[in-house]
């Protein structure tokens, strides 16, 4: 699901000491619509993000810019990325919130929305990841690696 330079770029940012910030940002696969969907690249942080210990906004400009960009090489934004400063994160009602617009802002383009949030601990660390969908009422459910 994963190639390694995706992971390898959220893994750079993790929570692993007090006071660190949040990080995030999109997403992408050049096979948005596959069943065997392969997330090859990560975006962000972006400079201009509103970053804190437990807060993650991303800048619009930014965010465009870079989807712009990665729709040129091929690329759909198929999900959010953020970490949280815990070991098993789980998504807050904001970050459910969130996915929930992303997915509603695409008109019917995706079936549903990925939301990964990386925590700090494990090896590999630990990287939680849900999916909502329309198709289910914006139902929300954990995927887990077989």
């Amino acid at each position: 699901m994963f190639t390694p330079n995706a992971l390898e770029s959220m893994y750079l940012h993790t929570q692993n000491y007090k006071g660190s910030l949040e990080a995030g940002g999109e997403v992408f696969s050049r096979t948005p619509h596959e069943t065997g969907l392969v997330v090859d690249f990560i975006a962000g942080p972006d400079m201009r993000d509103k970053r804190g210990p437990c807060s993650f906004i991303p800048d619009p400009t930014a965010a465009t810019e870079m989807r712009m960009l990665q729709f040129d090489q091929n690329r759909h934004a198929v999900g959010l990325w953020h970490t949280h400063p815990e070991r098993m994160p789980q998504p807050s009602n904001k970050d459910k919130r969130t996915g929930e617009l992303y997915l509603k802002s695409l008109d019917g383009q995706l079936d549903s929305y990925l939301m990964l949030i990386l925590g700090n601990s494990g090896d590999p660390l630990n990287l939680c990841v849900w999916s909502v969908s329309e198709s289910q009422g914006l139902s929300w459910i954990r995927l887990i690696e077989k």
